[in-house]
C-alpha cells in the first residue's frame, strides 16, 4: 500500500502525485473526525472542480500547514486552536477563502 505524503513547492501543494497551483486554491478548511477514542484532524485544500484531503497523520501535514498560513494572506493563525475546542465534535473551521 502507497504511504501518503503532502508537502509545497515551487508555488503547488502536492499529494504523492498529484499537483495543485496554489493560485487555484479557492478555500483551505479544517475539521476533526471522531474516531471514538480519538479524534483525527483533516484538512481540505479546495479549487474549482476538486479538493485534496490529508489527516494530521501524512507526513508533512505541520510543514505544509505552516507553510499554507505563509502563503494566503489573512489566513487564520488559531485553526488547530478553534478545531480541538471540543473534543469529538467536528469544528469545522474556514482556515483561508479566496
Amino acid at each position: 500500500m502507497e504511504k501518503f505524503r503532502v508537502w509545497i513547492t515551487d508555488g503547488a501543494i502536492h499529494l504523492n502525485e498529484y499537483e495543485m497551483a496554489l493560485s487555484d486554491v479557492e478555500e483551505v478548511i479544517a475539521y476533526k473526525e471522531d474516531n471514538f477514542t480519538i479524534d483525527t484532524i483533516w484538512v481540505e485544500v479546495h479549487k474549482k472542480e476538486s479538493k485534496i484531503y490529508f489527516s494530521e497523520d501524512t507526513p508533512g501535514f505541520n510543514e505544509v500547514m505552516r507553510d499554507l498560513i505563509d502563503a494566503f494572506s489573512g489566513s487564520r493563525a488559531d485553526w488547530r486552536q478553534e478545531v480541538l475546542k471540543e473534543p469529538f465534535a467536528e469544528n469545522r473551521v474556514t482556515i483561508w477563502k479566496k
